[in-house]
């Protein structure tokens, strides 16, 4: 006898728990569901107790989001499937992060799709690195939309973070390229940009460049490489970061 995939619901309404609880019975032999949680603390505490292999998660709910549950654990031991209503920011950084998710109302072809691409991925356990890079990738969706306060000689800029294409290193200063064509020159040095900028929206390339990633057109092999951005500038990419550059478009 096959062993089921021991599995979890975290959703906090009830007439979606149920639905989801009929169609596994249903159409998804494989799964043993071992609890329903209402939120994401119920979760937390039936993930210690029941060890699971699945998680059905939903995204929105009161308290912690499910995006935020999952950055409770450092190396989930288990495999995700997220549900959710529309939700640009969130379908957006699942879609980046190659993450099954169902849209409700659920649909059973979807869902028993859905199972046996987790189930596939526990096998060759392949789940981990991308969840990290959803987590990334959501927070950057959130990032977009807040402003970088830019200390210029003048006063202070409020520079929203998607209408920066790249900053560059100019001795004790940096030059920040935006999508409207105005450079702005900051008093503050590259490394506190660095520090500062959200992971997964931004990345030091080499000492004297961040780039937006959203903003990259292109990448140009070489020792290094460099990159061409959306306004057609050059950013050089250096050997020493070159494999984290890749790596953040999972290359």
């Amino acid at each position: 006898m096959l062993k089921k995939l021991k599995t979890l619901i975290i959703e906090d309404e009830p007439r979606s728990q149920k639905a989801l609880q009929i169609l596994l019975e249903q159409n998804c032999p494989q799964v043993q569901v071992m609890a329903v949680c209402a939120n994401a603390k119920e979760g937390i505490d039936a993930v210690s107790i029941h060890e699971p292999d699945l998680v059905l998660l939903d995204i929105r709910m009161p308290g912690l989001s499910g995006f935020e549950f999952l950055d409770t654990f450092a190396e989930p031991p288990f495999e995700i499937v997220f549900v959710t209503a529309y939700e640009q920011y969130a379908i957006q950084a699942l879609r980046c992060s190659a993450v099954d998710y169902l849209l409700k109302p659920i649909l059973a072809p979807d869902l028993v799709q859905a199972v046996k691409n987790a189930q596939k991925r526990l096998e060759k356990e392949s789940h981990k690195a991308s969840y990290q890079i959803l987590l990334d990738n959501y927070k950057a969706q959130q990032a977009i939309h807040q402003k970088l306060v830019v200390p210029t000689k003048e006063g202070l800029e409020f520079i929203s973070m998607n209408d920066v294409i790249k900053l560059q290193a100019d001795r004790n200063y940096t030059r920040i390229s935006r999508v409207s064509g105005k450079e702005s020159l900051s008093t503050n040095h590259l490394k506190l940009y660095e520090k500062a900028l959200p992971a997964g929206l931004f990345i030091r390339t080499h000492h004297s460049f961040i780039v937006n990633l959203q903003h990259v057109k292109s990448y140009v092999r070489g020792d290094g490489g460099h990159v061409i951005l959306s306004d057609n500038s050059i950013a050089d990419v250096s050997k020493r970061r070159k494999r984290d550059f890749l790596e953040a478009f999972g290359q």
